[in-house]
């Protein structure tokens, strides 16, 4: 199919995690096309490191980084003096949402990977690196850890059971709180026109969400 698409500019992946390496493998080594992919762009950082020779067609979908609201939120908590961060991540994913591929943490990755890791670029786009990290708690559709960044210590916790009349997506700093449900609208859009202006994400920062990701479940 690739083959038969001569007049491609790009490829967009959007398929199972587990498939987004082997898929970028052939996109480039078939067509030579630019290729746009989903999060999680890997499942571990061998796998990030076995791509290195593509890095300059690769154009990782990392939208919340285009966000207008979050450029303005960064910037005003760099003029505050952080003493708490918490960030609750406290949705609803029914039995049926693990069903097939999802369920299967080989294919998924584990919770981070699968729907944390948008959360987890958010905390090292404001605060820096990642110096320590514990798990706290960790079940089927929970984990909560402390996160110490070079900006701050995260309380972090990603639960999957919230009711349904209580699902909420919020970053605290001290007593500054900001809603990560609302003014996102758009995003892929936004991802798109910036590949195509040759302004997309670096490739660096989804090396530092995977790197983060990895030393948070090897510190578990």
């Amino acid at each position: 199919m690739l083959e038969s698409f001569e007049c491609v500019d790009y490829v967009v992946i959007a398929t199972p995690n587990y498939l987004h390496k082997e898929m970028i493998e052939k996109a480039y080594n078939k067509v030579n096309k630019g290729i746009i992919c989903e999060k999680p762009l890997c499942l571990s950082m061998a796998e990030l490191d076995a791509l290195e020779k593509y890095r300059d067609k690769i154009f990782p979908v990392m939208q919340l980084r285009y966000s207008d609201k979050l450029k303005r939120e960064r910037e005003k908590i760099k003029l505050i003096d952080v003493e708490t961060i918490d960030m609750e991540i406290c949705v609803r994913r029914d039995d049926w949402y693990f069903e097939g591929w999802k369920g299967d943490k080989d294919k998924a990755g584990k919770l981070l990977y699968n729907i944390g890791i948008h959360y987890i670029d958010i905390l090292q786009w404001f605060f820096g690196r990642l110096n320590d990290s514990k798990i706290i708690r960790e079940e089927e559709k929970i984990i909560e850890c402390m996160l110490r960044f070079q900006g701050g210590t995260v309380k972090f916790i990603l639960d999957l059971t919230a009711p349904m009349d209580n699902q909420r997506r919020l970053l605290k700093v001290n007593d500054y709180v900001i809603d990560l449900s609302k003014g996102f609208e758009n995003m892929h859009k936004k991802v798109y026109e910036n590949v195509l202006s040759d302004n997309p994400i670096n490739l660096e920062e989804v090396y530092k969400d995977i790197m983060i990701i990895e030393k948070i479940y090897g510190n578990s």
